[in-house]
């Protein structure tokens, strides 16, 4: 994909790069690094995800369930810190690729969905908080010189 994509877009630098998203701590690192030059970033596309039938399964690092961790929190960390690095080009985007608010409503669920935990309500959740969050950093930074997302 990068080739074909070199190909189309010469005078364009992409790169994809491997991350393991369960690990918030290397959302972060991964920010700081891209963050540490002065290059901008034009498009970051959010799309780790993961599909299974197994019940609440805490990553080992922060006791998060896997699925809300891949699909929501990381989201929202790199969204949030690489904001900064967005900010530096002149058209920045952000696309995450997920459930684009084909959900289900909001129903009450804990946080972290340590109550009423079953594979539907982690699907909708997810699609739930990705949309308030992204939706929120959006408005918050649209004070700013330009909008990031």
């Amino acid at each position: 994909i990068v080739e074909s994509m070199a190909t189309t877009a010469a005078e364009q630098k992409h790169a994809f790069l491997k991350l393991d998203a369960f690990s918030l701590k290397a959302c972060g690192t991964l920010a700081e690094q891209l963050g540490a030059g002065d290059k901008p970033l034009d498009l970051l596309v959010l799309s780790q995800g993961m599909a299974t039938v197994q019940g609440h399964t805490p990553v080992p690092e922060t006791g998060l369930d896997q699925k809300l961790s891949l699909h929501v929190y990381s989201r929202a960390l790199l969204a949030s810190a690489l904001a900064p690095v967005l900010a530096r080009s002149a058209d920045p985007r952000v696309l995450s690729v997920l459930s684009a608010g084909v959900h289900g409503s909001y129903t009450g669920w804990s946080l972290e969905l340590l109550k009423g935990y079953s594979i539907a309500n982690a699907a909708d959740a997810a699609g739930f908080y990705t949309d308030i969050y992204l939706e929120a950093l959006s408005e918050a930074l649209v004070g700013q010189q330009r909008p990031v997302l």
